[in-house]
């Protein structure tokens, strides 16, 4: 345990309200104590309280979709640089359906990108990633959309044939 001494404050003392909060670095788990001197010389503790980190980490960056596929995407991010990051979660559903999202996987500190495998072609996702500290907090969620590439198509057909370079055709396939 690492004792810091924060102020030495002269007597009489009447307490209310005291901001440390340029004096301490919320980053963590820290329990004051307050240490008095008594009229022996003796000290004594009076009281202590525990303040606990409730920020979650952040990126200002949104992920990245760098390569797609008909049933795959490569997503990559940026961790945060905060002291106390633990893990990214990586997530994703049909863009629009605001159903919940499908957890992919929960990665470590060094990992930066993913491959999500199993998706239906031709289909528009929202993926997302959310960052988790340690201590539990959890950042709001950091997305992106992608359509997946579409299957071969199939089915064409040119219903009309140009006969002029002004004349339109009409073209119509199914995939």
């Amino acid at each position: 345990m690492v004792i810091k001494r924060l102020r030495e404050l002269p007597a009489p003392l009447f307490l209310e309200n005291v901001d440390l909060s340029n004096e301490i670095k919320l980053d963590g788990v820290y329990k004051l104590s307050l240490i008095i001197k008594n009229m022996n010389g003796k000290y004594d503790t009076l009281t202590y309280a525990t303040i606990v980190d409730t920020t979650p980490p952040t990126v200002s960056e949104k992920p990245k979709i760098t390569e797609t596929t008909t049933q795959s995407v490569k997503i990559e991010w940026t961790n945060p640089t905060v002291i106390d990051f633990d893990k990214t979660e990586v997530m994703y559903r049909v863009a629009g359906s605001n159903t919940d999202y499908t957890s992919f996987n929960i990665y470590g500190k060094t990992t930066t990108s993913a491959t999500i495998t199993g998706l239906s072609s031709g289909t528009n996702y929202e993926f997302a990633v959310s960052y988790r500290d340690i201590y539990g907090n959890k950042s709001e969620l950091n997305s992106v959309t992608q359509y997946t590439r579409p299957s071969q198509f199939s089915n064409f057909t040119l219903s009309k044939h140009a006969t002029s370079p002004t004349q339109k055709i009409n073209i119509a396939w199914t995939y």
